[in-house]
């Protein structure tokens, strides 16, 4: 739906911006040749080019933006402005060449302090830097924020999202969306870093003063997301109101918290939202151990059916508490997520998910004729999947990640963990039945017995993980030049998939995202350095003929890699 569209639908008679109950016009932009050159000011960068080359490239590498520590020299207020100024720079090389005479970008970002006291500056930036400016003023779901980019689409160059995501509260965050709605692929963010990085090589850019600037205008996108759930017809809020379930709700005192209960309670479903009073959690992470207090709602609730939901700082990822308590891991959310939309909503489509995720979805896939896409860690990959299926005139089923990311038929191509927490509530209505029995019953249907193990283990040097890696690629390179394919009693190597894999993987993003083999006995492994942390995260998938002994596969596994992590 475009712009025009929902206007008309809210009773907006003229092209706006939706905004709380009213229509705010576009942007009646200062024209770009009424600001002289004798009005620009040349303002010196404070910040040597090497970090700033460091953070550019992280931009323009990492899974998903640049994070750091807010107040470090990586994250200050002298970045965030080189960062604004190349970025004013691409937004308008974007107009021109959309033929357009005046740039836009739009920016919000989640309720951390770096970004409360980023934004300011940030649209300051753009705006003597001779671009209009859309904030977001209250702090905004990253779901939220990608579907309104996808909106204004004809409108907006490129859309700055601040967050950190699930990472500790000290860190900040800084994120590129593009008019698909999706996180900005590798050749827009490594233009983006080119800019920067230019600017650091002059050493100063140009400001206007505040007469010479552009406008900013304060937007409210939450009326179009609401819409924009409504129309997909994914969830049946009738039924869920009339369920009787009791639903819970955590936002971790994240953005989830200006979302979801205005969502709940536009369509009138009961729910009960944990207050966060008295709790100190070091991050907003949707855990099982920071969920606790969530679990115990849940199970002190006498009603038969019931459910916890959550989701992290930006409302991008989930988590999920069942109605006997239990933590339902993001692997078993989103091969329920599959399930529903393809059995009980009738979604035809691809399963994608990232070469860490549960190889459950290839069985769910492989039994019900549904093509299967396997992608490099990161869900900008998963979009680049999607937005060219829709272009082909095709679409998904899910597409997800094991870090609790997904997003599904017909929805924007970007991690949305609101729409995968309604999800699991409308399942639980549908069936009338705890998601565990669920899960138990289909993985029953299709014979499946497999167990997983994540880690994810810091080091203090660079070399340390390094030598982890080394020792991988030996036990990677040995099997597929037949030196040896056994990497423990029992365990033997597929060379020729593990192979096709990392060829696949290099094809995506020209290197092998880590080690991964696969094993003549169904079980997976992978090994790879964090994107966004400075972590080794391993990853194993075991399967088995019974549940024991995928549980046996998957300690087996376990105790090897540990040894290796011991460096």
């Amino acid at each position: 739906m475009n712009i025009k569209s929902i206007g008309h639908a809210l009773g907006v008679s003229k092209l706006g911006v939706v905004s709380k109950n009213v229509s705010v016009p576009m942007i009646q932009s200062t024209p770009a040749d009424s600001v002289s050159f004798s009005a620009l000011k040349r303002v010196p960068v404070k910040k040597d080019a090497e970090t700033i080359y460091k953070a550019a490239d992280s931009l323009s590498t990492s899974t998903s933006g640049h994070r750091a520590i807010y107040g470090s020299e990586l994250f200050d207020e002298e970045l965030m402005k080189v960062f604004s100024a190349g970025i004013a720079q691409y937004a308008q090389e974007h107009a021109a060449q959309n033929g357009r005479k005046d740039a836009y970008v739009m920016l919000g970002g989640d309720t951390r302090q770096a970004t409360r006291e980023s934004m300011p500056i940030i649209e300051d930036v753009l705006k003597r830097s001779g671009v209009n400016v859309y904030t977001i003023k209250e702090p905004v779901a990253t779901p939220i924020v990608a579907a309104m980019a996808e909106n204004l689409a004809d409108e907006v160059d490129l859309t700055i999202l601040m967050t950190a995501s699930h990472n500790p509260w000290e860190y900040g965050g800084f994120n590129l969306v593009t008019s698909d709605g999706a996180i900005a692929p590798a050749d827009v963010t490594q233009k983006v870093a080119k800019k920067i990085k230019g600017v650091a090589d002059k050493g100063f850019y140009y400001l206007s003063d505040n007469e010479g600037a552009k406008q900013a205008r304060s937007i409210y996108p939450f009326e179009y997301y609401n819409k924009l759930i409504d129309e997909s017809n994914l969830i049946d809020f009738d039924n869920l109101r009339d369920s009787g379930i009791k639903i819970y709700y955590d936002s971790l005192t994240g953005t989830g918290d200006y979302s979801v209960p205005r969502l709940m309670k536009s369509h009138n479903v009961p729910f009960e939202e944990i207050s966060a009073a008295g709790r100190n959690l070091e991050g907003p992470d949707p855990s099982a151990s920071n969920l606790s207090l969530l679990a115990k709602k849940v199970v002190d609730d006498p009603a038969t059916l019931k459910i916890g939901l959550a989701n992290d700082g930006d409302a991008d990822r989930f988590g999920v508490i069942d109605s006997d308590g239990r933590f339902l891991t993001p692997n078993e959310v989103i091969f329920l997520t599959a399930y529903h939309l393809h059995h009980n909503k009738g979604k035809e489509g691809s399963i994608l998910r990232s070469q860490v995720t549960t190889s459950m979805l290839d069985e769910y896939a492989k039994a019900n004729n549904l093509p299967l896409v396997v992608a490099p860690v990161g869900f900008k990959f998963l979009a680049e999947d999607i937005i060219a299926d829709r272009e082909q005139g095709k679409d998904i089923v899910v597409a997800g990640e094991e870090s609790g990311g997904l997003t599904v038929a017909g929805h924007i191509p970007e991690k949305d963990g609101i729409i995968a927490i309604m999800l699991m509530a409308d399942l639980m209505a549908q069936e009338n039945k705890p998601l565990g029995q669920i899960l138990d019953d289909v993985k029953a249907d299709l014979d499946l017995h497999f167990d997983s193990f994540t880690l994810a283990t810091k080091f203090d040097s660079d070399e340390k993980k390094d030598a982890v890696m080394a020792k991988m690629e030996k036990v990677y390179q040995d099997a597929i030049t037949g030196k040896n394919d056994e990497f423990i009693p029992g365990f033997y190597i597929d060379a020729e998939k593990s192979k096709e894999h990392r060829d696949t993987m290099i094809k995506y993003k020209g290197n092998s995202d880590g080690v991964k083999l696969y094993f003549t006995n169904g079980s997976q492994l992978t090994v790879r350095k964090s994107g966004t942390e400075p972590k080794i995260r391993v990853y194993v998938d075991s399967k088995g003929n019974t549940d024991e002994e995928a549980k046996q596969n998957c300690s087996a596994l376990k105790e090897q890699i540990s040894s290796i992590l011991s460096v």
